[in-house]
């Protein structure tokens, strides 16, 4: 059986308040906000229980939340999935912060999506959505544990290797590894502006900060997007809390000049705003 299945993404709600502020800026669809884990992870959805083999997406002048690979089912063995799957009788571990009454949300939708899953492992969209409820209950050994899995049996799409960077970046700290799991991501799918996003956070905030790897992801980025204002936006943001007024101008006229050919009034506006705030 083929169809397609769509991937909405979303995305974090920020290692920083800086982090937040950078979306002011950035265009895209509505986010999915797991508001129990105060995190929003990518999530990849589709109605036909299958594990799937995806074509990624060439919208080239997409933002993060606009990219939307689709997939084309390839049915596999349901033996060697369950060779390879991870355990379904896994008990959900919470950390001491999620109360009680999330404990019962989060439980309510984990149990059914592993009961459905032991009865039919090619659900593809019931395994993300596991992954997630188990990030939400703080569980991030085993949300990892069905990332991983996903990666090996959807190897081309890259919503598993995003959402795994993100875990090593937010939640478990292990910046090395988030940094190879985004580099992963663009190797798969250089046409997604999630993980040039991603580790230009990762490295503004937290890894190789005292070097140009943020600006250098950046300015990638741009090339590779070359309609798209976003990378130029965050550049001039680096350069602006980097106390590089000049730089910081430059980035912004150019982020300008993309987003004035695209009419994308939002996006003028607010970039406007911020070479209104540069000093002269």
């Amino acid at each position: 059986m083929n169809e397609d299945k769509t991937t909405t993404i979303g995305v974090s709600n920020g290692a920083s308040n800086g982090v937040k502020s950078l979306w002011i800026f950035l265009g895209g669809a509505a986010l999915i906000v797991l508001a129990l884990s105060g995190v929003a992870y990518f999530v990849a959805k589709g109605g036909s229980g299958s594990v799937a083999t995806s074509t990624p997406s060439t919208t080239n002048n997409a933002s993060p939340t606009q990219q939307a690979p689709h997939y084309t089912i390839t049915q596999l063995p349901t033996t060697s999935i369950r060779d390879i799957m991870p355990d379904l009788k896994h008990e959900v571990i919470f950390s001491a912060s999620v109360p009680e009454a999330a404990r019962k949300v989060i439980l309510d939708k984990v149990l059914p999506a592993q009961k459905r899953l032991d009865a039919d492992p090619m659900r593809a969209d019931d395994w993300y959505d596991l992954a997630s409820w188990y990030h939400s209950a703080n569980d991030f050994a085993a949300a990892a544990d069905v990332w991983v899995f996903l990666t090996k049996v959807i190897p081309t799409d890259t919503t598993a290797y995003d959402n795994l960077g993100k875990l090593y970046y937010l939640s478990l700290k292990d910046f090395p590894k988030s940094e190879s799991y985004f580099k992963q991501s663009i190797k798969i799918n250089p046409d997604s502006f999630v993980p040039y996003y991603e580790l230009s956070q990762l490295y503004t905030y937290s890894y190789k900060i005292d070097t140009t790897a943020a600006v250098d992801i950046l300015e990638t980025a741009a090339v590779r997007f070359p309609q798209n204002p976003d990378p130029y936006t965050l550049i001039g943001i680096y350069w602006r809390d980097h106390a590089n007024p000049t730089k910081a101008r430059d980035a912004f006229l150019k982020a300008m000049d993309r987003a004035r050919t695209a009419g994308d009034v939002g996006q003028i506006n607010a970039i406007g705003d911020e070479l209104a705030k540069l000093p002269q």
